[in-house]
């Protein structure tokens, strides 16, 4: 009784699988779209394959681009610009992107030029200086002999701000002239 019981388990199930099957056991496989849980398509003939390009930089929110799998993009976003420092992806060739990408910005700080104005003063020092933004740097000494100098201030030509130093954190190249009081020197006759 036991190996009759088994016998038609086995008789049935194959039933149920040449039913599941088709009635020949060949169905053709591509009438039946294959499932993909995984967020990658995969690759067919008659169905075009995206990638993402991901574009981080800080502060901003990420831009986040699709292209089609081994063509080129086109539309690359421009970084949101930075005081004082030039900003540039550190990729640059989109020209067939092959897999999803992450793209960084780069900020390099810039480097400006101090053009000194000394007038008549006598004051002798660097007829130019260059600084990088956001960096220390020192104004100059007065490199005379014979004028001496009290309360050297830095006038920024067209404004009424003086240069102090520290951290350069203006985003231009300028031109400072000298404001000063000569140091009196009293001698006995």
């Amino acid at each position: 009784m036991r190996k009759l019981l088994v016998a038609l388990l086995v008789v049935t199930l194959s039933a149920a699988f040449i039913v599941g099957c088709g009635e020949t056991g060949n169905k053709d496989s591509t009438s039946v779209p294959p499932t993909s849980t995984s967020e990658t398509p995969t690759e067919s003939p008659d169905e075009k394959v995206y990638v993402k390009v991901t574009f981080k930089q800080a502060g901003q929110s990420d831009v986040v681009k699709k292209v089609e799998k081994g063509t080129a993009l086109t539309d690359v976003p421009v970084p949101a610009p930075v005081k004082g420092h030039t900003v540039e992806w550190d990729k640059k060739n989109f020209d067939a992107v092959g897999e999803d990408t992450v793209v960084n910005a780069v900020a390099t700080a810039n480097t400006y030029t101090i053009t000194f104005d000394y007038g008549d003063s006598g004051f002798v020092g660097p007829a130019t200086m260059k600084v990088t933004y956001d960096e220390d740097f020192k104004l100059p000494v007065n490199k005379s002999t014979s004028v001496d100098f009290k309360d050297v201030s830095w006038k920024i030509s067209g404004t009424d701000e003086k240069l102090v130093e520290g951290k350069y954190t203006i985003d231009k190249d300028i031109t400072v002239k000298i404001e000063y009081t000569e140091k009196i020197v009293f001698v006995e006759v």
